[in-house]
């Protein structure tokens, strides 16, 4: 299986401004035609046809469109690669009216017309539930050219119900009605409906790009017969389309959603005509009605804005360009797919090897290959795009392993070959965020999100720069942002979900803490450290959490140690220096708790700290003159008898081997004890030193 990925792209379906905003569409330029024979390509004029219209178009045609119906079979599908295949058939064939000097193909994309209207459609189709009313298709990019193959471009032919067979059949019936193969000749009602097509082939520019594509052609209007290539592309020449409709039909359904149709559909190839059929449900056809093109949109401009149409179109283009900035690869391709059943946003599959998905066949590849000496973008190019495709395939597997150091050198690298790729930032981001350097992180994520507000990847990233920075509200919020903008952002949900146990946990805790139930806050915390062990942020937090409940519970070793472990995670949490110094303070250990408060100082220094090293300070004195009568427990006036009865009940008490089952920190306390209590007596029980020290206390 080739390796592959999946995401949203974050595409918006209209925007408020782009209604408001006039985009001026230009006429797209014909530059040359083929007919499409038993769904090959030929180079020929064969299938071209004149238009053919009855003396009067408005009166009682009554042409019945079932004629023949009864030997039409529609149930062979076309092949989607054909039509591809036929377009990269008449580049072959005229290389010089799609490459430049330097023989490089000009346009950025290639593709059938049938694909850009359905994409100008887009942004107002609606949920249906009963019908496939998306679309799927495959783009691959090669030598700086993207190609897209439309997976499912034969639903326009009827919806496979038997009404919708027939309605397709009645629209072929109708063109063919009224057209001709032979200029000045009457077609003839009663023959049978040929599927055969003629294309023309079109150069056009929708916003920054330069489009090439293939539309279907259902008649010419010329004054002369046109016999040769010179002459179909002569000005005079002029394209006209027809299509049907049913005269009971709503004229605010035909406003919305056919005239729609007809406009995305004959824009695209420069016809400034529609002849539309009226028909009975019954498919007798009662009148022909001349539509001009251009009047369309302001027509239908209560229910849609040819701008928004174009505007769509082109920002689906600017994404799938940048989406591909870093690919030239016949065999990687990415798979768009659009279901508003589904989501309003565009999904999409990346295969990053040779699959059964890539359809840029080998003759194509190598004819290319073959144009110009040092190939159709330089050699320095063609090493760049091997070498990125190389970084690619390395970072995925080290990513993979988790390596991420070595994702971001990968990702340095590449950027220096493609720097205004936003899939190389956001990954190096997401990198730069597991390794804990979130505000670098975060500045590459947001300078793409002031660019484009619905980018779910640099989303994702913010949120998880908010959640290893303890915001867990706030990268709470920005993963259901990112879910939203993306539906299947597969990383969005598995950080969702790690982020809600978290804090969960944690918020858990504090209420039990707060609840004064120390016992179980201490599991809670214990219970969120074991969720991602990579967030020192957070985990610095809870350890230290941890290491209050300890204390409260007189559990000052344990207390100490997550204090130590939550300063390995963080070295400047004066929170957690001051509570190792607490615990070692109220241990006696005034030496280590000195070290504490001065460490503590050198981060926030306040006059309560300094107060707190003052008083510990003065307790490490006051150790140093201990009260050995105090220890064992004997007046000053005790005998040598008593001396020795209180040393021996002590020492049995705090005696090592006493205690050889209780904690570490107990035995070392214990340890600590006998230690002290063998001391006093040691004083205590010889008359000399005795009475020195007893001289001593004196003074």
């Amino acid at each position: 299986m080739p390796l592959y990925t999946t995401g949203l792209c974050p595409l918006l379906r209209s925007s408020p401004h782009w209604r408001r905003e006039r985009i001026f569409v230009p006429k797209p330029r014909l530059i040359g035609h083929f007919s499409v024979i038993r769904e090959e390509y030929v180079n020929s004029l064969k299938n071209m046809r004149y238009i053919c219209l009855p003396s009067t178009l408005n009166g009682q045609i009554n042409w019945d469109l079932n004629t023949g119906f009864e030997n039409y079979s529609s149930d062979q599908k076309p092949n989607p690669r054909g039509r591809i295949d036929r377009i990269l058939k008449f580049i072959q064939t005229y290389p010089h009216k799609v490459t430049g000097e330097d023989k490089t193909l000009s346009p950025d994309f290639v593709c059938s017309r049938g694909f850009l209207s359905k994409l100008m459609e887009t942004p107002y189709t609606r949920a249906d539930p009963g019908r496939d009313c998306g679309w799927k298709v495959l783009a691959s990019k090669f030598r700086g050219t993207i190609y897209f193959l439309w997976l499912n471009e034969w639903s326009e032919g009827g919806d496979g119900s038997a009404e919708g067979k027939r309605g397709a059949y009645y629209g072929y019936k109708f063109r063919q009605m009224i057209t001709t193969h032979e200029l000045n000749k009457p077609s003839t009602i009663d023959q049978p409906v040929d599927r055969e097509k003629f294309s023309g082939v079109f150069d056009t520019k929708l916003g920054a790009h330069r489009l090439l594509y293939a539309g279907e052609i259902f008649g010419v209007d010329s004054d002369v017969a046109l016999k040769s290539h010179s002459d179909f592309l002569k000005p005079s020449v002029k394209i006209i389309q027809m299509h049907t409709k049913i005269n009971t039909m709503k004229y605010t359904s035909f406003l919305r959603n056919k005239l729609m149709h007809w406009w995305c559909k004959t824009v695209l190839i420069g016809a400034e005509t529609v002849y539309a059929g009226n028909r009975t449900r019954e498919g007798i056809l009662e009148s022909i009605e001349p539509i001009a093109v251009k009047d369309m949109p302001r027509m239908a401009s209560n229910f849609w804005s040819d701008s928004v149409c174009i505007k769509f179109c082109t920002s689906f283009l600017d994404m799938v360009k940048d989406k591909m900035a870093g690919i030239d690869d016949p065999d990687a391709v990415y798979q768009f797919m659009y279901d508003p059943n589904i989501s309003d946003q565009v999904q999409y599959e990346i295969f990053t090897s040779k699959s059964d998905h890539s359809f840029l066949p080998n003759w194509y590849i190598d004819y290319l290959d073959g144009l110009g000496a040092e190939g159709p973008t330089g050699q320095e190019e063609i090493q760049q795009v091997h070498q990125l495709r190389n970084l690619e395939a390395s970072s995925l597997i080290s990513y993979e392993k988790k390596e991420y150091r070595k994702t971001i050198f990968q990702m340095n690298r590449a950027l220096k070959i493609a720097p205004s790729c936003q899939r190389y930032k956001l990954l190096k981001a997401e990198c730069l965020a597991l390794l804990g350097c979130v505000k670098e992180a975060k500045d590459i994520a947001e300078s793409i999100i002031r660019t484009d507000s619905t980018a779910a990847d640099a989303v994702f990233v913010r949120g998880l720069c908010l959640y290893y920075s303890d915001n867990l509200e706030e990268c709470l919020s920005h993963f259901e942002q990112t879910l939203s903008l993306d539906p299947y952002h597969q990383k969005a949900k598995m950080w969702h979900v790690k982020s809600q146990n978290l804090k969960s946990c944690k918020d858990t805790g504090n209420s039990l803490f707060k609840a004064g139930k120390f016992r179980e806050a201490l599991k809670a915390y214990t219970a969120a450290l074991e969720i991602d062990e990579n967030n020192n942020e957070v985990n610095s937090h809870i350890l230290y959490n941890r290491a209050l409940m300890s204390y409260k519970l007189n559990q000052k070793g344990d207390s100490i140690r997550d204090c130590n472990a939550a300063l390995n995670l963080k070295n400047n949490y004066v929170k957690a220096i001051l509570l190792r110094g607490k615990c070692h303070t109220e241990l006696e250990d005034f030496e280590e708790a000195i070290k504490d408060y001065e460490q503590a100082l050198k981060f926030e220094d306040t006059h309560e700290i300094r107060g707190l090293l003052r008083d510990v300070k003065l307790a490490l004195e006051g150790s140093k003159r201990r009260d050995y009568y105090e220890i064992l427990g004997v007046s000053r006036n005790a005998t040598n008898h008593q001396i020795t009865k209180a040393y021996r009940k002590l020492a049995l008490l705090c005696h090592p081997d006493r205690h050889v089952t209780a904690t570490s920190d107990e035995i070392k306390r214990q340890e600590k004890k006998f230690k002290v209590v063998g001391q006093a007596y040691s004083v205590l029980s010889d008359p000399q030193k005795k009475a020195v020290y007893d001289y001593g206390r004196k003074f």
